[in-house]
């Protein structure tokens, strides 16, 4: 995900619906400050938010998606913590482009109600986690699901240029799907997030 451009204009989403479980939860994290893409430059966040991680990187941890924000981030439920998470890799719509919220959607269905791998890589200045993301293998014979790399495939997201293990993965996915004109690609010349950042 690229992160270049700090300026880049704020909007609050009205809060999704939650369980009465866990009403409490949802207020006490949507109802304060909510950041658009994964720049971090947020005000008024609450200083208890997100919870801590080891300083001592990379780190892996297991979580389920409690809300989805974009194509690329979410917040992370882990027990009773939340963790801001930001998908290292690839750069998907941002709110007001084309196929944001089919990304936003995407991720969702990709995420599901599953118990996800996270590998840390990262943490920016307001703790936001940059990571890689698994879903779990549904059996012994079948790979888990490397979400970032599952969301270039099927369109919605560029590969942001970022080196890691796998990086080539995803340069290639981009390639493919531009090629067979899926998601954001069925446009013509879609605006990658950085230039539509840039001409704000």
């Amino acid at each position: 995900m690229s992160f270049g451009n700090s300026n880049s204009s704020l909007f609050l989403w009205s809060m999704p619906r939650c369980s009465a479980g866990m009403l409490a939860l949802c207020l006490s994290t949507a109802s304060l400050s909510v950041f658009i893409g994964c720049e971090s430059d947020v005000v008024d966040r609450d200083k208890s938010l997100p919870a801590p991680l080891p300083e001592k990187l990379p780190y892996e941890f297991y979580g389920k998606v409690f809300r989805v924000w974009g194509g690329d981030y979410f917040d992370l439920r882990v027990d009773q913590s939340i963790h801001y998470v930001c998908l290292e890799g690839i750069d998907s719509p941002k709110h007001g482009q084309p196929f944001a919220d089919k990304a936003r959607e995407e991720l969702q269905r990709i995420a599901g109600d599953c118990e996800l791998r996270i590998v840390v890589k990262w943490l920016d200045k307001s703790k936001t986690a940059f990571v890689r993301a698994w879903v779990p293998a549904k059996s012994d014979e079948e790979p888990e699901i490397d979400i970032g790399l599952e969301l270039i495939k099927r369109g919605f997201g560029w590969y942001d240029g970022s080196t890691f293990d796998g990086d080539a993965e995803y340069q290639s996915a981009e390639a493919k799907a531009r090629q067979a004109k899926l998601g954001l690609w069925s446009r013509p010349n879609p605006i990658p997030p950085w230039d539509y950042d840039a001409a704000k």
